[in-house]
């Protein structure tokens, strides 16, 4: 028989393959150990998603356009988002909140 489970990662990222990049970034997420967090754009949106806990979340902004560009700090504080006009968003990963 077929097993649904082999099913289910197939829309992880959802559509984010079309314009933008696809991010992979290490947290630490205990003393011990570290996750690997996935950024990829949905549209105007972007998405995190732990593949640790396996857990995804879309995060409180979205830019006017669709977006093309996703980069985060090397410390994993800061995210710029350039959208397809060139309107860029500056956010803060830790806070949750927009800084320009």
């Amino acid at each position: 028989m077929f097993n649904n489970n082999h099913l289910q990662p197939k829309n992880l990222l959802g559509s984010s393959y079309t314009n933008s990049n696809v991010l992979f970034h290490p947290t630490s997420s205990t003393k011990n150990s570290q996750s690997q967090i996935v950024y990829s754009a949905i549209h105007n949106l972007v998405n995190r998603t732990n593949l640790s806990t396996n857990s995804s979340q879309i995060l409180p902004f979205q830019t006017q356009t669709q977006i093309k560009i996703i980069a985060v700090s090397p410390n994993g504080l800061i995210m710029v988002v350039i959208d397809m006009t060139g309107r860029a968003v500056v956010f803060n990963l830790k806070g949750s909140f927009i800084i320009a």
